[in-house]
Protein backbone atom coordinates (compact mmCIF):
# COMPACT_ATOMS: atom_id res chain seq x y z
CA UNK A 1 0.00 0.00 0.00
CA UNK A 2 2.88 2.38 0.76
CA UNK A 3 4.14 2.07 -2.83
CA UNK A 4 0.67 2.77 -4.20
CA UNK A 5 0.25 5.86 -2.02
CA UNK A 6 3.70 7.14 -3.04
CA UNK A 7 2.95 6.65 -6.74
CA UNK A 8 0.09 9.14 -6.54
CA UNK A 9 1.85 11.84 -4.47
CA UNK A 10 4.67 14.28 -5.19
CA UNK A 11 6.17 14.62 -1.72
CA UNK A 12 7.02 12.18 1.07
CA UNK A 13 7.63 13.15 4.70
CA UNK A 14 10.85 11.62 6.02
CA UNK A 15 11.80 11.67 9.68
CA UNK A 16 13.89 9.85 12.29
CA UNK A 17 13.30 8.96 15.90
CA UNK A 18 14.46 7.05 18.93
CA UNK A 19 12.05 4.47 20.34
CA UNK A 20 11.15 6.69 23.32
CA UNK A 21 9.95 9.50 21.04
CA UNK A 22 8.31 7.41 18.36
CA UNK A 23 4.85 8.03 19.84
CA UNK A 24 5.18 11.62 18.53
CA UNK A 25 4.77 10.21 15.04
CA UNK A 26 1.03 10.02 15.75
CA UNK A 27 0.82 13.82 15.87
CA UNK A 28 2.49 14.06 12.47
CA UNK A 29 0.22 11.40 11.00
CA UNK A 30 -2.87 13.26 12.22
CA UNK A 31 -1.95 16.23 10.00
CA UNK A 32 0.01 14.62 7.14
CA UNK A 33 -2.02 12.59 4.65
CA UNK A 34 0.83 11.62 2.34
CA UNK A 35 3.46 8.85 2.51
CA UNK A 36 5.85 8.79 5.47
CA UNK A 37 9.26 7.13 5.77
CA UNK A 38 10.52 6.77 9.34
CA UNK A 39 13.95 5.54 10.47
CA UNK A 40 14.12 4.42 14.11
CA UNK A 41 17.27 3.86 16.20
CA UNK A 42 16.79 0.75 18.34
CA UNK A 43 19.28 -0.95 20.64
CA UNK A 44 18.86 -4.39 22.18
CA UNK A 45 15.31 -5.11 23.30
CA UNK A 46 14.04 -1.88 21.70
CA UNK A 47 13.66 -3.84 18.45
CA UNK A 48 10.91 -5.83 20.16
CA UNK A 49 9.10 -2.59 20.96
CA UNK A 50 9.41 -1.33 17.38
CA UNK A 51 7.86 -4.54 16.06
CA UNK A 52 5.08 -4.20 18.63
CA UNK A 53 4.43 -0.62 17.51
CA UNK A 54 4.15 -1.78 13.88
CA UNK A 55 1.69 -4.47 14.98
CA UNK A 56 -0.39 -1.92 16.89
CA UNK A 57 -0.52 0.36 13.83
CA UNK A 58 -1.55 -2.53 11.58
CA UNK A 59 -4.38 -3.59 13.90
CA UNK A 60 -5.53 -0.25 15.28
CA UNK A 61 -4.50 2.49 12.82
CA UNK A 62 -4.64 0.90 9.36
CA UNK A 63 -5.15 4.30 7.69
CA UNK A 64 -1.69 5.28 8.99
CA UNK A 65 -0.04 1.90 8.53
CA UNK A 66 -0.94 1.87 4.83
CA UNK A 67 1.08 5.02 4.06
CA UNK A 68 3.96 4.42 6.44
CA UNK A 69 7.23 2.52 6.15
CA UNK A 70 9.36 1.90 9.27
CA UNK A 71 13.13 1.20 9.17
CA UNK A 72 15.18 -0.09 12.09
CA UNK A 73 18.80 0.96 12.59
CA UNK A 74 20.60 -1.10 15.24
CA UNK A 75 24.13 -0.53 16.64
CA UNK A 76 26.63 -3.34 16.08
CA UNK A 77 27.68 -3.09 19.72
CA UNK A 78 24.13 -3.75 20.91
CA UNK A 79 22.14 -5.48 18.13
CA UNK A 80 18.40 -5.76 18.28
CA UNK A 81 16.83 -8.70 20.08
CA UNK A 82 13.43 -10.34 19.79
CA UNK A 83 11.09 -11.13 22.63
CA UNK A 84 7.49 -11.52 23.65
CA UNK A 85 5.06 -9.05 22.10
CA UNK A 86 3.63 -6.79 24.84
CA UNK A 87 -0.10 -6.81 25.45
CA UNK A 88 -0.66 -3.22 24.33
CA UNK A 89 0.27 -4.20 20.75
CA UNK A 90 -3.16 -5.90 20.45
CA UNK A 91 -5.17 -3.38 22.46
CA UNK A 92 -6.48 -0.52 20.34
CA UNK A 93 -7.54 1.37 23.47
CA UNK A 94 -4.02 1.29 24.90
CA UNK A 95 -1.37 3.97 24.54
CA UNK A 96 1.52 2.49 22.52
CA UNK A 97 5.14 2.48 23.65
CA UNK A 98 4.76 3.12 27.40
CA UNK A 99 8.11 4.27 28.90
CA UNK A 100 8.17 1.43 31.43
CA UNK A 101 8.62 -1.12 28.63
CA UNK A 102 12.29 -0.21 28.08
CA UNK A 103 14.88 -2.22 29.99
CA UNK A 104 17.07 -0.28 32.43
CA UNK A 105 20.34 -1.59 30.97
CA UNK A 106 19.30 -0.47 27.47
CA UNK A 107 18.36 2.98 28.76
CA UNK A 108 21.77 3.22 30.46
CA UNK A 109 23.59 2.13 27.29
CA UNK A 110 21.74 4.70 25.21
CA UNK A 111 22.66 7.45 27.65
CA UNK A 112 26.37 6.71 27.13
CA UNK A 113 26.33 6.62 23.34
CA UNK A 114 25.62 9.31 20.73
CA UNK A 115 22.52 9.27 18.60
CA UNK A 116 23.24 8.81 14.83
CA UNK A 117 20.82 11.44 13.54
CA UNK A 118 22.33 11.87 10.09
CA UNK A 119 22.53 8.13 9.42
CA UNK A 120 18.84 7.89 10.27
CA UNK A 121 17.96 10.88 8.09
CA UNK A 122 19.70 9.30 5.11
CA UNK A 123 17.95 5.99 5.77
CA UNK A 124 14.53 7.65 5.89
CA UNK A 125 15.19 9.66 2.74
CA UNK A 126 16.35 6.64 0.76
CA UNK A 127 13.00 4.97 1.25
CA UNK A 128 10.88 7.86 0.03
CA UNK A 129 9.52 6.96 -3.41
CA UNK A 130 8.31 10.41 -4.45
CA UNK A 131 9.99 13.15 -6.55
CA UNK A 132 10.27 15.43 -3.49
CA UNK A 133 11.08 14.87 0.19
CA UNK A 134 10.06 16.92 3.22
CA UNK A 135 12.65 16.01 5.87
CA UNK A 136 11.70 16.95 9.44
CA UNK A 137 12.42 15.86 13.00
CA UNK A 138 9.82 13.71 14.71
CA UNK A 139 8.69 16.52 17.01
CA UNK A 140 7.91 18.83 14.08
CA UNK A 141 4.18 18.75 13.31
CA UNK A 142 3.06 19.92 9.85
CA UNK A 143 0.00 22.07 9.42
CA UNK A 144 -3.18 20.27 8.48
CA UNK A 145 -3.49 19.86 4.75
CA UNK A 146 0.19 20.52 4.07
CA UNK A 147 0.65 17.33 2.06
CA UNK A 148 -2.14 18.25 -0.34
CA UNK A 149 -0.99 21.87 -0.53
CA UNK A 150 2.55 20.80 -1.39
CA UNK A 151 1.34 18.35 -4.02
CA UNK A 152 -0.63 21.13 -5.73
CA UNK A 153 2.21 23.64 -5.40
CA UNK A 154 4.90 21.30 -6.74
CA UNK A 155 2.71 20.22 -9.65
CA UNK A 156 2.33 23.85 -10.75
CA UNK A 157 5.80 25.15 -9.83
CA UNK A 158 8.29 25.59 -12.70
CA UNK A 159 10.77 22.76 -12.90
CA UNK A 160 13.66 23.66 -10.60
CA UNK A 161 15.74 20.62 -9.57
CA UNK A 162 18.07 22.82 -7.53
CA UNK A 163 15.34 24.57 -5.54
CA UNK A 164 14.88 23.88 -1.85
CA UNK A 165 11.60 25.23 -0.49
CA UNK A 166 11.95 26.29 3.14
CA UNK A 167 8.94 25.81 5.40
CA UNK A 168 8.60 28.44 8.17
CA UNK A 169 8.73 26.60 11.49
CA UNK A 170 7.49 27.87 14.86
CA UNK A 171 7.38 26.67 18.46
CA UNK A 172 4.04 26.68 20.27
CA UNK A 173 3.68 27.47 23.94
CA UNK A 174 2.42 24.62 26.13
CA UNK A 175 -0.66 26.71 26.88
CA UNK A 176 -1.83 26.51 23.25
CA UNK A 177 -4.67 23.99 23.20
CA UNK A 178 -5.58 24.05 19.51
CA UNK A 179 -3.07 23.68 16.70
CA UNK A 180 -3.27 26.79 14.43
CA UNK A 181 -5.36 26.05 11.35
CA UNK A 182 -3.68 28.63 9.10
CA UNK A 183 -1.09 31.38 8.94
CA UNK A 184 -3.44 34.02 10.36
CA UNK A 185 -4.01 31.96 13.49
CA UNK A 186 -0.28 31.31 13.87
CA UNK A 187 0.50 35.03 13.59
CA UNK A 188 -2.15 35.76 16.19
CA UNK A 189 -0.42 33.36 18.56
CA UNK A 190 2.91 35.00 17.74
CA UNK A 191 1.51 38.45 18.54
CA UNK A 192 0.35 37.14 21.92
CA UNK A 193 3.79 35.60 22.56
CA UNK A 194 2.40 32.07 22.37
CA UNK A 195 4.39 31.15 19.26
CA UNK A 196 7.99 31.98 18.37
CA UNK A 197 10.24 31.07 15.42
CA UNK A 198 11.87 27.68 15.88
CA UNK A 199 14.98 27.67 18.12
CA UNK A 200 14.90 31.42 18.69
CA UNK A 201 15.60 30.85 22.39
CA UNK A 202 17.86 27.82 22.06
CA UNK A 203 20.00 29.06 19.16
CA UNK A 204 18.53 31.88 17.09
CA UNK A 205 20.97 31.53 14.20
CA UNK A 206 19.57 28.07 13.43
CA UNK A 207 16.71 29.65 11.43
CA UNK A 208 17.93 33.26 11.20
CA UNK A 209 18.36 33.34 7.42
CA UNK A 210 14.69 32.48 6.88
CA UNK A 211 13.81 36.09 7.75
CA UNK A 212 10.60 35.26 9.60
CA UNK A 213 9.71 38.95 9.95
CA UNK A 214 9.44 39.23 6.18
CA UNK A 215 7.23 36.14 6.02
CA UNK A 216 5.04 37.54 8.79
CA UNK A 217 4.75 40.98 7.17
CA UNK A 218 1.81 39.97 4.94
CA UNK A 219 -0.23 39.22 8.05
CA UNK A 220 -1.75 36.09 6.54
CA UNK A 221 -3.80 38.04 4.02
CA UNK A 222 -2.37 36.37 0.93
CA UNK A 223 -3.74 33.36 -0.91
CA UNK A 224 -4.34 30.26 1.18
CA UNK A 225 -2.57 28.16 -1.44
CA UNK A 226 1.05 27.22 -0.93
CA UNK A 227 3.34 29.69 -2.67
CA UNK A 228 6.78 31.29 -2.48
CA UNK A 229 7.04 34.27 -0.13
CA UNK A 230 10.65 35.32 -0.76
CA UNK A 231 14.14 33.98 -1.44
CA UNK A 232 16.79 33.33 1.20
CA UNK A 233 19.75 35.53 0.29
CA UNK A 234 21.89 35.38 3.44
CA UNK A 235 22.70 31.69 3.79
CA UNK A 236 25.29 30.89 6.47
CA UNK A 237 26.67 27.52 7.53
CA UNK A 238 24.77 27.61 10.83
CA UNK A 239 21.48 27.69 8.91
CA UNK A 240 19.36 24.55 9.43
CA UNK A 241 15.94 25.07 7.86
CA UNK A 242 13.30 22.44 7.32
CA UNK A 243 12.62 22.32 3.61
CA UNK A 244 11.12 20.43 0.70
CA UNK A 245 13.55 19.50 -2.07
CA UNK A 246 13.99 17.08 -4.93
CA UNK A 247 14.92 13.58 -3.81
CA UNK A 248 18.36 13.95 -5.43
CA UNK A 249 19.79 16.46 -2.91
CA UNK A 250 23.10 15.42 -1.26
CA UNK A 251 23.13 13.08 1.72
CA UNK A 252 23.83 14.15 5.28
CA UNK A 253 27.36 13.72 6.60
CA UNK A 254 27.11 10.71 8.92
CA UNK A 255 30.27 11.60 10.86
CA UNK A 256 28.16 14.13 12.78
CA UNK A 257 26.67 12.40 15.83
CA UNK A 258 24.53 13.43 18.76
CA UNK A 259 22.82 16.80 18.82
CA UNK A 260 23.91 20.21 17.59
CA UNK A 261 24.96 21.24 14.05
CA UNK A 262 24.19 17.83 12.53
CA UNK A 263 22.23 19.14 9.55
CA UNK A 264 24.55 22.01 8.61
CA UNK A 265 26.69 20.25 6.03
CA UNK A 266 23.79 18.88 4.01
CA UNK A 267 22.13 22.29 3.89
CA UNK A 268 25.47 23.88 2.97
CA UNK A 269 25.95 21.50 0.06
CA UNK A 270 22.46 22.24 -1.19
CA UNK A 271 23.26 25.96 -0.95
CA UNK A 272 26.41 25.56 -3.04
CA UNK A 273 24.64 23.64 -5.78
CA UNK A 274 21.29 25.36 -5.58
CA UNK A 275 19.53 27.64 -7.99
CA UNK A 276 17.10 28.96 -5.39
CA UNK A 277 16.47 28.66 -1.66
CA UNK A 278 12.97 30.18 -1.39
CA UNK A 279 10.68 30.50 1.60
CA UNK A 280 7.58 28.60 0.56
CA UNK A 281 4.20 27.35 1.68
CA UNK A 282 1.83 29.92 3.12
CA UNK A 283 -0.63 27.39 4.51
CA UNK A 284 2.01 24.87 5.49
CA UNK A 285 3.85 26.30 8.43
CA UNK A 286 5.31 23.39 10.30
CA UNK A 287 5.12 23.94 14.03
CA UNK A 288 6.61 22.38 17.11
CA UNK A 289 3.86 21.37 19.46
CA UNK A 290 4.57 21.68 23.20
CA UNK A 291 8.28 22.20 22.70
CA UNK A 292 10.35 22.37 25.84
CA UNK A 293 13.76 23.98 25.39
CA UNK A 294 15.16 21.87 28.23
CA UNK A 295 14.79 18.82 25.98
CA UNK A 296 17.65 20.14 23.88
CA UNK A 297 19.76 21.73 26.58
CA UNK A 298 20.78 18.43 28.13
CA UNK A 299 21.40 16.65 24.86
CA UNK A 300 23.47 19.39 23.27
CA UNK A 301 26.52 18.36 25.29
CA UNK A 302 26.82 15.21 23.17
CA UNK A 303 28.20 17.22 20.26
CA UNK A 304 30.16 20.17 21.71
CA UNK A 305 30.88 23.22 19.63
CA UNK A 306 34.59 22.45 19.36
CA UNK A 307 33.87 18.99 17.94
CA UNK A 308 31.32 20.36 15.51
CA UNK A 309 33.73 23.09 14.40
CA UNK A 310 36.50 20.57 13.76
CA UNK A 311 34.18 18.34 11.74
CA UNK A 312 32.86 21.32 9.81
CA UNK A 313 36.40 22.43 9.00
CA UNK A 314 37.15 18.96 7.61
CA UNK A 315 33.88 19.00 5.69
CA UNK A 316 34.70 22.42 4.26
CA UNK A 317 38.05 21.19 2.98
CA UNK A 318 36.46 18.14 1.39
CA UNK A 319 33.28 19.60 -0.02
CA UNK A 320 32.97 23.36 0.08
CA UNK A 321 36.48 24.55 -0.75
CA UNK A 322 35.84 24.48 -4.49
CA UNK A 323 32.78 26.68 -4.27
CA UNK A 324 32.43 29.05 -7.23
CA UNK A 325 30.03 31.88 -6.89
CA UNK A 326 30.64 33.44 -10.30
CA UNK A 327 27.75 35.35 -11.73
CA UNK A 328 26.50 34.33 -15.13
CA UNK A 329 28.90 35.42 -17.83
CA UNK A 330 31.85 35.93 -15.47
CA UNK A 331 35.12 34.64 -16.84
CA UNK A 332 37.77 35.43 -14.23
CA UNK A 333 41.39 34.60 -14.78
CA UNK A 334 42.40 31.09 -13.71
CA UNK A 335 46.02 32.07 -13.17
CA UNK A 336 47.11 32.80 -9.61
CA UNK A 337 50.70 33.92 -9.24
CA UNK A 338 52.20 33.79 -5.74
CA UNK A 339 55.17 35.67 -4.39
CA UNK A 340 56.98 35.45 -1.05
CA UNK A 341 56.80 38.70 0.90
CA UNK A 342 57.86 40.08 4.24
CA UNK A 343 54.71 40.58 6.28
CA UNK A 344 56.35 43.27 8.42
CA UNK A 345 55.93 45.77 5.57
CA UNK A 346 53.11 47.95 6.79
CA UNK A 347 50.16 45.98 8.17
CA UNK A 348 49.29 45.91 11.87
CA UNK A 349 49.00 42.68 13.83
CA UNK A 350 45.24 42.57 13.35
CA UNK A 351 44.32 43.01 9.72
CA UNK A 352 42.17 41.66 6.87
CA UNK A 353 42.79 38.89 4.06
CA UNK A 354 41.17 37.01 1.16
CA UNK A 355 41.07 33.41 2.33
CA UNK A 356 39.02 30.86 0.42
CA UNK A 357 38.53 33.27 -2.49
CA UNK A 358 39.01 33.08 -6.23
CA UNK A 359 40.80 35.12 -8.92
CA UNK A 360 38.95 38.21 -10.10
CA UNK A 361 39.59 41.27 -12.26
CA UNK A 362 39.43 45.04 -12.11
CA UNK A 363 36.64 45.13 -14.69
CA UNK A 364 34.47 43.27 -12.17
CA UNK A 365 35.52 45.63 -9.37
CA UNK A 366 36.74 48.87 -11.01
CA UNK A 367 36.56 50.74 -7.70
CA UNK A 368 39.30 48.61 -6.07
CA UNK A 369 42.71 50.26 -5.64
CA UNK A 370 46.03 49.03 -4.30
CA UNK A 371 47.97 51.29 -1.96
CA UNK A 372 51.73 51.53 -2.48
CA UNK A 373 54.45 52.86 -0.19
CA UNK A 374 58.20 52.60 -0.81
CA UNK A 375 57.46 50.44 -3.83
CA UNK A 376 55.46 47.85 -1.86
CA UNK A 377 51.69 47.34 -1.84
CA UNK A 378 50.34 47.26 1.71
CA UNK A 379 46.60 47.90 1.89
CA UNK A 380 43.53 48.33 -0.25
CA UNK A 381 41.04 51.08 -0.81
CA UNK A 382 38.11 51.96 -3.05
CA UNK A 383 37.09 54.85 -5.28
CA UNK A 384 34.02 56.87 -4.25
CA UNK A 385 34.45 59.81 -6.66
CA UNK A 386 37.02 61.15 -9.16
CA UNK A 387 38.69 62.96 -6.25
CA UNK A 388 38.40 60.58 -3.29
CA UNK A 389 39.35 57.10 -2.15
CA UNK A 390 38.32 55.57 1.18
CA UNK A 391 40.44 53.14 3.18
CA UNK A 392 40.98 51.97 6.76
CA UNK A 393 42.44 54.47 9.21
CA UNK A 394 44.97 51.94 10.53
CA UNK A 395 46.49 51.74 7.02
CA UNK A 396 47.43 55.42 6.83
CA UNK A 397 47.58 56.72 10.40
CA UNK A 398 50.73 58.79 10.96
CA UNK A 399 51.61 58.47 7.27
CA UNK A 400 52.31 61.53 5.13
CA UNK A 401 50.18 61.91 2.01
CA UNK A 402 53.32 62.35 -0.07
CA UNK A 403 54.47 58.83 0.89
CA UNK A 404 51.35 57.13 -0.48
CA UNK A 405 50.68 56.14 -4.08
CA UNK A 406 47.57 54.42 -5.42
CA UNK A 407 47.46 51.92 -8.27
CA UNK A 408 44.09 52.16 -10.03
CA UNK A 409 42.63 50.30 -12.99
CA UNK A 410 44.75 47.16 -12.62
CA UNK A 411 43.99 43.53 -11.82
CA UNK A 412 47.62 43.08 -10.77
CA UNK A 413 48.84 44.64 -7.56
CA UNK A 414 52.38 45.36 -8.79
CA UNK A 415 51.96 46.46 -12.42
CA UNK A 416 49.50 47.86 -14.93
CA UNK A 417 46.86 50.51 -14.54
CA UNK A 418 47.91 53.96 -13.43
CA UNK A 419 49.76 55.31 -10.38
CA UNK A 420 48.20 58.40 -8.80
CA UNK A 421 49.37 60.58 -5.95
CA UNK A 422 47.57 61.60 -2.76
CA UNK A 423 47.19 65.26 -1.83
CA UNK A 424 45.69 64.88 1.63
CA UNK A 425 44.92 62.17 4.21
CA UNK A 426 42.03 62.61 6.66
CA UNK A 427 41.83 60.03 9.45
CA UNK A 428 38.71 59.92 11.62
CA UNK A 429 39.43 62.01 14.71
CA UNK A 430 37.99 59.34 17.01
CA UNK A 431 39.83 56.43 15.44
CA UNK A 432 41.07 53.93 18.02
CA UNK A 433 38.84 55.11 20.86
CA UNK A 434 38.27 52.24 21.62
CA UNK A 435 40.75 50.26 19.54
CA UNK A 436 39.79 50.00 15.85
CA UNK A 437 36.58 51.97 16.33
CA UNK A 438 35.95 54.52 13.54
CA UNK A 439 38.54 52.74 11.37
CA UNK A 440 38.14 54.93 8.29
CA UNK A 441 40.19 57.47 6.36
CA UNK A 442 39.60 59.60 3.26
CA UNK A 443 42.33 60.15 0.68
CA UNK A 444 42.02 63.23 -1.57
CA UNK A 445 43.79 62.57 -4.85
CA UNK A 446 46.37 64.90 -6.35
CA UNK A 447 44.51 64.80 -9.68
CA UNK A 448 40.96 63.72 -10.55
CA UNK A 449 40.58 60.24 -11.99
CA UNK A 450 39.33 59.66 -15.52
CA UNK A 451 36.68 56.96 -15.31
CA UNK A 452 36.63 53.95 -17.64
CA UNK A 453 35.54 50.32 -17.53
CA UNK A 454 38.52 49.67 -15.22
CA UNK A 455 38.25 52.83 -13.08
CA UNK A 456 34.91 53.69 -11.53
CA UNK A 457 33.36 54.78 -8.24
CA UNK A 458 31.33 52.47 -6.05
CA UNK A 459 27.99 53.62 -4.63
CA UNK A 460 27.86 54.67 -0.97
CA UNK A 461 25.06 53.56 1.39
CA UNK A 462 22.49 55.92 2.84
CA UNK A 463 23.19 57.25 6.35
CA UNK A 464 22.39 54.63 9.00
CA UNK A 465 21.14 52.21 6.33
CA UNK A 466 21.04 48.70 7.87
CA UNK A 467 23.64 46.27 6.59
CA UNK A 468 21.69 43.58 4.71
CA UNK A 469 22.03 40.01 5.97
CA UNK A 470 23.47 38.79 2.68
CA UNK A 471 26.81 37.66 1.27
CA UNK A 472 29.08 40.63 0.67
CA UNK A 473 31.89 40.53 -1.89
CA UNK A 474 35.32 41.46 -0.52
CA UNK A 475 38.27 42.06 -2.84
CA UNK A 476 41.98 42.65 -2.58
CA UNK A 477 45.48 41.21 -2.81
CA UNK A 478 45.84 39.82 0.72
CA UNK A 479 47.10 36.44 1.88
CA UNK A 480 45.39 33.40 0.37
CA UNK A 481 46.22 30.99 3.22
CA UNK A 482 45.67 31.55 6.96
CA UNK A 483 49.30 30.90 7.96
CA UNK A 484 50.92 31.77 4.67
CA UNK A 485 53.62 34.21 3.69
CA UNK A 486 52.52 34.44 0.08
CA UNK A 487 50.22 36.98 -1.49
CA UNK A 488 48.76 36.90 -4.99
CA UNK A 489 49.71 39.34 -7.70
CA UNK A 490 46.22 39.02 -9.17
CA UNK A 491 43.15 40.48 -7.49
CA UNK A 492 41.13 37.98 -5.45
CA UNK A 493 37.51 38.08 -4.35
CA UNK A 494 35.42 36.15 -1.84
CA UNK A 495 31.80 36.22 -0.77
CA UNK A 496 31.31 36.36 2.98
CA UNK A 497 27.95 36.18 4.77
CA UNK A 498 27.12 38.99 7.17
CA UNK A 499 27.09 37.76 10.77
CA UNK A 500 24.36 39.19 13.05
CA UNK A 501 25.77 41.75 15.47
CA UNK A 502 24.66 39.86 18.59
CA UNK A 503 26.39 36.70 17.39
CA UNK A 504 29.65 38.46 16.55
CA UNK A 505 29.72 39.95 20.05
CA UNK A 506 30.10 36.41 21.35
CA UNK A 507 33.56 36.48 19.75
CA UNK A 508 34.66 40.09 20.23
CA UNK A 509 32.63 41.32 23.20
CA UNK A 510 32.71 45.05 23.86
CA UNK A 511 35.43 45.52 21.23
CA UNK A 512 32.64 45.33 18.65
CA UNK A 513 30.96 48.73 18.49
CA UNK A 514 27.95 50.02 16.59
CA UNK A 515 30.36 51.40 13.99
CA UNK A 516 31.35 47.85 13.02
CA UNK A 517 29.79 44.69 11.62
CA UNK A 518 31.11 41.19 10.98
CA UNK A 519 31.27 38.86 8.02
CA UNK A 520 32.40 35.27 7.50
CA UNK A 521 31.39 31.69 8.23
CA UNK A 522 31.03 32.11 11.98
CA UNK A 523 31.28 28.48 13.06
CA UNK A 524 34.01 27.12 10.81
CA UNK A 525 35.82 30.07 9.24
CA UNK A 526 37.39 29.19 5.91
CA UNK A 527 36.53 32.36 3.95
CA UNK A 528 37.53 35.90 4.90
CA UNK A 529 39.85 38.80 4.23
CA UNK A 530 43.47 38.80 5.52
CA UNK A 531 46.75 40.76 5.78
CA UNK A 532 47.05 43.02 2.76
CA UNK A 533 43.29 43.46 2.24
CA UNK A 534 42.76 46.01 5.01
CA UNK A 535 40.98 49.10 3.78
CA UNK A 536 39.29 47.23 0.96
CA UNK A 537 35.54 47.26 0.29
CA UNK A 538 32.70 44.90 1.18
CA UNK A 539 30.09 45.29 -1.55
CA UNK A 540 26.59 44.04 -2.33
CA UNK A 541 24.88 44.85 -5.63
CA UNK A 542 27.04 47.87 -6.34
CA UNK A 543 26.84 49.45 -2.88
CA UNK A 544 29.77 49.39 -0.48
CA UNK A 545 28.70 48.65 3.09
CA UNK A 546 31.98 48.02 4.84
CA UNK A 547 35.72 48.66 5.01
CA UNK A 548 37.94 45.69 5.91
CA UNK A 549 39.22 46.48 9.41
CA UNK A 550 40.50 43.58 11.55
CA UNK A 551 40.04 39.98 12.66
CA UNK A 552 41.43 37.57 15.21
CA UNK A 553 43.64 35.56 12.89
CA UNK A 554 42.62 34.71 9.34
CA UNK A 555 39.48 32.75 8.46
CA UNK A 556 39.47 31.02 11.85
CA UNK A 557 36.37 29.43 13.41
CA UNK A 558 34.43 31.77 15.71
CA UNK A 559 36.54 34.74 14.52
CA UNK A 560 34.81 36.51 11.62
CA UNK A 561 36.29 39.54 9.89
CA UNK A 562 35.24 42.90 11.33
CA UNK A 563 34.32 45.69 8.92
CA UNK A 564 33.87 49.40 9.50
CA UNK A 565 30.17 50.15 9.00
CA UNK A 566 30.07 52.85 6.33
CA UNK A 567 26.39 53.63 6.84
CA UNK A 568 27.06 54.36 10.52
CA UNK A 569 29.86 56.78 9.55
CA UNK A 570 28.15 58.17 6.45
CA UNK A 571 27.86 61.67 7.94
CA UNK A 572 31.62 61.70 8.50
CA UNK A 573 32.17 60.75 4.86
CA UNK A 574 29.95 63.62 3.73
CA UNK A 575 31.70 66.12 5.99
CA UNK A 576 35.13 65.16 4.71
CA UNK A 577 34.47 64.47 1.02
CA UNK A 578 31.30 66.40 0.21
CA UNK A 579 29.60 63.20 -0.98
Amino acid sequence: MYAEVSANRRVCLATQSSIERLHELMRIAAHWSGPMSVAVFVAGDELRLLRAFATWLFRCRPEIYGRLVLHAATPAERPGTQGAVPSWARDCDAKPLPPAERRADTVAWRARHPYPQNHLRNLARRNCHTPYVFLVDVDIVPSKGMAEALDTFLAKAPRCPLCAYVVPTYELDKRVAEFPANKSELLRLSKNKLAIPFHRKVFIYNQYASNFSRWEASGGNESSEAHVSHDVTNFELLYEPFYVAADAVPAHDERFLGYGFTRNTQVATVDIEREKFPIAVNCGCASVANWDASDVAGAAAVSPLSTAAALCQQYLQETVEGECCAEEGDKPSTEVELQDVDLQEACPELSGQIIGGRPSSVTRHPYQVSMVMNGNSFCGGFIISPDYVLTAAHCVQNTAASAIRLRVGSTRRDSGGRIVGVANVTVHAQYGRPRFDNDIAALRLARPLVFSNAVRAVRLPQPRQPVPLVRLTVTGWGLTAPRGRRIPRIMMEARVPVVPHWLCRLSYGDALTDNMFCGGHFLIGGVSSCQGDSGGPAVFRGTVYGVVSFARGCALPLSPTVFTNLAALRDWVTQNTGL
